[in-house]
């Protein structure tokens, strides 16, 4: 068969389309013709056959972005995604075969038997619960809307875990413990912060968010690097760098403001990206999958150990794959706020799923499975 038709045989074929019957059967004619020069295109590209590996273009995706600066990855077939779901979707049509992705998507894939092995830990923490300016003119904030990413993604389930856990403590407060609360309240020039029993979650693209939060349609954002110092720098409020600067009553053991503090930072304690891999390709490709494992944990102590040159080829790629970066400045500050290491805590992980279960996105457990196979 062939599969490239020439250009003066092409216009034959038009020539006698338009020359033959009624206008709608030559235009039928003409569509299907394009449809199959086009399908033979199709089935005429090659793969360089090559490893494909996808990533995010995300401070947190760090270790990929500085690998393909420096020519480590340059073995692979590398594709960038605007977000977790498009990736996701790829490896699951089989399109990649190896990816860098945030837990949310990864326990969406795994509960519906998507065969993928979690080969690597690659990011932790990167995450900042942003409020509203109004906070700073507002003595008793109370948060009723926020904003996440995507909707059960890592930092949807963060905040969900996180809410609940608060206000779960909220509930065990005694009523003594309340009246001496209200009254240091009275006495003392200090900002309470609650949530309301029914909270409003709301996907918005993070790169919207400032608009959104300028209008005062939304009280809160969870957010991560870097939106999170993008954000701040722009005069909203970062709760976790605010809390240790706030005069909460945490004198009278008030165990909310307690626990307010503690959930902020423990959000910070949470994988943010994974390595993972098809498990059909591990089993046809150990070696392959070793490499990119031994190449993962070196790009790890890089960014670590040299920070500056992780900054520039960060920037470097931003503008490569986006036509502009953020400053140095901001980078610096979001690497600050994500720790790069090896060792996963699965007890974490387990907790996010849980989340998801109770937000029902998914249905049942499935980590111990997919990690049985």
């Amino acid at each position: 068969m062939v599969l490239v038709l020439g250009i003066t045989t092409t216009n034959k074929i038009v020539v006698r389309l338009i020359t033959k019957k009624s206008f709608k059967e030559k235009f039928l004619k003409l569509f299907y013709f394009f449809l199959l020069v086009l399908s033979f295109s199709a089935c005429a590209k090659k793969s360089s056959g090559k490893p494909r590996l996808g990533y995010l273009l995300n401070v947190t995706h760090a270790v990929p972005i500085v690998a393909i600066e420096e020519g480590l990855f340059d073995e692979y077939e590398v594709q960038h995604f605007v977000s977790g779901g498009y990736l996701l979707n790829s490896l699951m049509s089989k399109n990649i075969d190896m990816a860098y992705i945030g837990p949310g998507p990864y326990l969406n894939a795994i509960s519906k038997g998507v065969d993928l092995k979690l080969i690597a830990l690659s990011a932790v923490g990167a995450n900042a619960f942003v409020i509203n300016k109004e906070f700073k003119t507002n003595k008793d904030f109370v948060i009723k809307r926020i904003a996440v990413p995507q909707f059960g993604n890592t930092q949807d389930l963060l905040v969900r875990g996180f809410i609940k856990r608060l206000n779960s403590a909220r509930s065990e407060r005694t009523k003594i413990t309340n009246g001496l609360v209200d009254i240091a309240n009275e006495l003392i020039d200090t900002k309470s912060i609650s949530f309301a029993k029914d909270i409003e979650f709301i996907a918005i693209n993070p790169s919207e968010l400032e608009m959104v939060l300028h209008k005062n349609s939304i009280d809160a954002a969870m957010v991560t690097e870097p939106w999170g110092t993008l954000l701040t720098e722009r005069g909203f409020v970062n709760l976790s760098a605010e809390l240790k600067n706030m005069s909460l009553i945490s004198s009278l053991d008030d165990e909310y403001e307690t626990q307010l503090r503690k959930e902020i930072n423990r959000m910070n304690t949470f994988p943010a990206t994974l390595l993972v891999v098809r498990g059909e390709y591990l089993t046809k490709h150990p070696r392959e999958v070793q490499n990119l494992k031994v190449k993962n944990d070196y790009i790890l102590d890089v960014i670590t150990m040299d920070t500056e040159s992780a900054i520039e080829s960060i920037q470097k790629h931003y503008k490569k794959i986006a036509g502009k970066s953020f400053s140095t400045e901001i980078i610096k500050e979001s690497l600050a706020n994500i720790s790069f290491q090896t060792e996963l805590d699965y007890g974490k992980l387990r907790e996010l799923e849980t989340t998801a279960i109770s937000a029902k996105y998914i249905k049942h457990k499935a980590i111990l499975t997919a990690h049985s196979k």
